[in-house]
């Protein structure tokens, strides 16, 4: 069990966010009082309380919105549409199932035969760095331990992406299973649905689900399950920041190794799954693995659950077989471009992804055609762009993005990310030089081969795939002084 200390810091960010609801930011003498109560150094709780973009030491909370998006970027604040092409698992979504059979069929067998289940299915994380599943889990069984964790990562952070919060709204108890079933495989005796700062909505429903699951007699005394309500940053969506955010520490990135599934949360042997990573276990121990294997191609196995939104016709979320080609999922399932215009890119990836352009969207949807294409496939969100879309703001927005949610901790991503912001800014401005061009390309480059952890690695690969793709509208920005999608005011505008 967690040390008092441990449990002090754990309280850390519930605390500080009571703070903040009640007087709207968190004075220096809240800080100090509350680092007195959960026996933590001062300068702890002010680092944890500065770092995150919901709390505001000293004065109140703005809110932290990166620059908007250079195209109409679809809401998902609303219902989510379950769009047609439905597979195994989102065809349960709204359904209220809480049979549990997976985690039935889990029981009847040895831990042992769990994991070589997941194995011999192939499957990979969903989150975005598609690791074999399989791999954590063994890892994490065989490390020597008093005690394991489970973590849900509901941390989805993507620009564009919500499949997650679709699986939690709509079929819950698919993901605790799914939880429980990988407790049972690597001896966890705790469980986490570390969920989104801004996903607060869904709380009473995912409890009431976890009450439900005791209530059935899958969540125990020795497997049970909290919520962990996040504080936002983007880079806690990486396993290691998301495992310090846990802690009470500031949300960075660990060195690696050891990595989390051999000395995790509080230094146990943890795993962290995505949430359809976990929505897939369940169904996996359900149904078997000879119908997931059935699903895919190569190494990319099973399904891919995909959300459509920026100029998609069809904004929402849709479950399709790995290897299905981009173009019959963009132009059927998502309908196409809204108002009848020509595609000209689809990004994919979130903000560390890249661009496939409209000539190249004829590619299967797996991990390795979509990494052989410069633009990772990543959690599953395609933003759909029109060809009204300045390619150069575009990769500017995301950029904006980038720049805000740098951890800060390594040079080449703060002061990267930093001088590339500047230099779009500059060109979208009309104030673009011919060096500029040269110089964008070597700061990026530069970025992916030094920075600390994969977020600033990444962080560039969107500018690099839309010079890749696009370089003459940056040139017509830098050397014509022209936006000809009539989006950047040259002389000083957006």
């Amino acid at each position: 069990m967690a040390t008092q200390q441990h449990q002090g810091a754990s309280e850390l960010l519930q605390r500080l966010r009571k703070i903040q609801e009640e007087l709207g930011k968190v004075p220096g003498g809240a800080i100090a009082g509350l680092a007195r109560e959960l026996k933590l150094d001062e300068e702890q709780v002010y680092a944890v309380a500065s770092y995150y973009p919901v709390f505001s030491p000293g004065q109140a909370a703005s809110g932290r919105v990166p620059r908007a998006l250079a195209l109409s970027l679809a809401q998902s604040a609303g219902e989510i549409a379950i769009l047609p092409a439905k597979g195994r698992i989102l065809e349960r979504c709204g359904r209220k199932l809480k049979d549990y059979e997976g985690y039935k069929k889990a029981l009847s067998i040895t831990p042992e035969e769990i994991i070589d289940l997941v194995k011999r299915s192939g499957l990979r994380g969903r989150g975005g760095a598609g690791f074999p599943a399989a791999v954590k889990w063994e890892t994490a069984r065989n490390a020597l331990a008093d005690q394991r964790y489970v973590v849900c990562n509901a941390a989805e952070g993507d620009i564009g992406a919500f499949m997650d919060r679709a699986l939690l709204e709509g079929d819950v108890h698919s993901v605790i299973e799914g939880m429980a079933i990988l407790a049972r495989a690597i001896g966890a005796s705790r469980g986490y649905i570390y969920l989104r700062a801004e996903y607060g909505g869904l709380i009473p429903a995912v409890e009431a689900a976890l009450g439900e699951a005791r209530a059935l007699g899958v969540l125990t005394p020795e497997f049970d399950v909290e919520v962990f309500f996040a504080a936002g940053m983007y880079v806690c969506g990486e396993e290691t920041a998301l495992i310090n955010s846990m802690e009470g520490r500031t949300g960075r990135p660990r060195n690696k190794p050891p990595f989390p599934a051999e000395s995790g949360l509080w230094g146990k042997p943890t795993v962290v799954s995505n949430v359809k990573t976990l929505a897939q276990v369940a169904l996996i121990l359900r149904e078997g693995v000879e119908p997931f294997l059935a699903a895919g191609t190569g190494r990319s196995r099973g399904s891919a659950i995909l959300s459509f939104t920026g100029h998609a016709a069809n904004v929402g979320v849709a479950e399709v077989p790995m290897g299905t080609s981009l173009a019959d999922v963009v132009l059927k399932i998502g309908g196409g471009v809204a108002g009848g215009k020509k595609l000209k890119a689809v990004q994919t990836g979130g903000p560390l992804g890249g661009f496939i352009p409209a000539k190249d969207i004829d590619i299967p949807v797996t991990f390795e055609d979509f990494a052989a294409a410069g633009s990772p496939l990543g959690s599953g969100g395609l933003i759909v762009m029109d060809e009204t879309t300045c390619m150069v703001a575009a990769t500017r927005s995301f950029m904006d993005f980038n720049r805000e949610e740098s951890c800060g901790w390594c040079a080449p991503c703060r002061l990267g990310t930093e001088e590339i912001q500047a230099i779009l800014r500059d060109i979208c401005e009309g104030r673009g030089r011919a060096a500029h061009l040269g110089r964008l390309r070597a700061v990026a480059e530069a970025m992916a081969a030094a920075s600390f952890c994969a977020f600033g690695q990444a962080a560039p690969n969107i500018l690099l795939s839309a010079l890749r793709h696009y370089p003459g509208e940056f040139e017509e920005h830098v050397l014509a002084k022209k936006c000809s999608c009539g989006f950047c005011r040259l002389g000083g505008g957006k």
